[in-house]
């Protein structure tokens, strides 16, 4: 059966029933040859060869001679010897890649320091889709992560030469993570008196007693700073000695500051100001030591600086207490 246009050979046959589908003269595939079944003449393939039943199967209907079976196998393979035992080759390296990798992703085989590093390796997200609901039950994420609910890890400010890094945070802004600080500005209220001064230790955090093990320099914590630049503003705005033990002797610098010879109309302002030059005594008991108690009022972690007040009055009551409480 032949036919004028162009179709791929199907066995199980496109017109009456058994026949199968030919290439036809007109093929774009091979101009001019056309295909015929049932022993017709083919020059590309040997005449004497006699058409092969399917192994293992018997005549019938479709099969042995003059079947469709036959008119499928008379079509000898025009592909190489070599490239079959290539394909045969390739498909048996795929089955073995499948198995071993089917081998190595079984959970059972999966190491455990493996699932632990992918867990850690996890960004810090502050979203609350991948939470349970109150009721127990799980919630669908229905998008992926967003930008605006990442988080970043606690900057842990420790006391140490200065170390800064700028964080690039929404909208193009900035922050300052400080990794380090050992100085910072704290104001003595009471006397209007702000200095640069240096922190020397960490000594209570109401919020976690680790923060202080590790020195962490966070907001509201209570840390020891050095005296000795409000002690130099004091001696020079009152002319009066503070935190200094009876009988100390003075360097020639602070004579001059407290014993200078001074006009009569810069001797009364100093007289109206010794008037409230008094300080408390936990104040004064301080300064002998050289050391002030003082809160952190900003985020070293946002910021990158330690700024904060000297402890006064009731509230340097209770953190004395507290502190002597924990020191027990």
């Amino acid at each position: 059966m032949l036919s004028g246009g162009c179709l791929r050979w199907r066995p199980w046959g496109g017109g009456a029933k058994g026949s199968p589908r030919v290439l036809g003269k007109g093929c774009r595939r091979r101009p001019g040859v056309g295909l015929e079944t049932r022993g017709a003449t083919r020059p590309w393939a040997d005449q004497a060869a006699a058409p092969r039943p399917f192994p293992g199967r018997g005549a019938g209907p479709g099969r042995g001679a003059g079947g469709r079976a036959d008119a499928y196998r008379s079509v000898p393979s025009r592909v190489k010897p070599e490239l079959s035992e290539a394909r045969a080759i390739r498909r048996q390296s795929r089955s073995q890649l499948v198995k071993r990798r089917s081998q190595r992703h079984t959970w059972a085989r999966r190491p455990r320091a493996r699932m632990s590093s992918q867990r850690r390796a996890t960004g810090i997200s502050r979203d609350n889709w991948h939470k349970r609901r109150k009721t127990g039950g799980k919630r669908k994420p229905y998008h992926k992560k967003r930008k605006y609910e990442l988080g970043h890890p606690a900057a842990s400010t420790k006391i140490g030469p200065r170390r800064i890094h700028t964080v690039r945070v929404r909208g193009g802004n900035k922050k300052y993570r400080a990794l380090r600080l050992d100085v910072g500005n704290f104001s003595w209220g009471s006397e209007c008196c702000t200095r640069k001064t240096r922190i020397i230790d960490v000594v209570y955090n109401a919020s976690n007693n680790e923060l202080v093990r590790t020195k962490t320099l966070v907001k509201n914590c209570i840390v020891l700073i050095d005296s000795t630049p409000y002690r130099q503003w004091y001696e020079s705005h009152y002319a009066l000695p503070l935190g200094r033990k009876k009988g100390s002797k003075l360097t020639p610098e602070e004579e001059e500051i407290l014993n200078k010879k001074r006009s009569k109309k810069i001797q009364k302002k100093y007289d109206e100001r010794k008037k409230n030059a008094k300080i408390s005594s936990l104040l004064e008991e301080q300064f002998q030591q050289g050391k002030l108690l003082a809160c952190i009022a900003s985020r070293p972690g946002q910021c990158g600086r330690a700024d904060g007040y000297v402890l006064e009055g009731k509230e340097l009551e209770f953190y004395l207490r507290n502190k002597a409480r924990k020191g027990k």
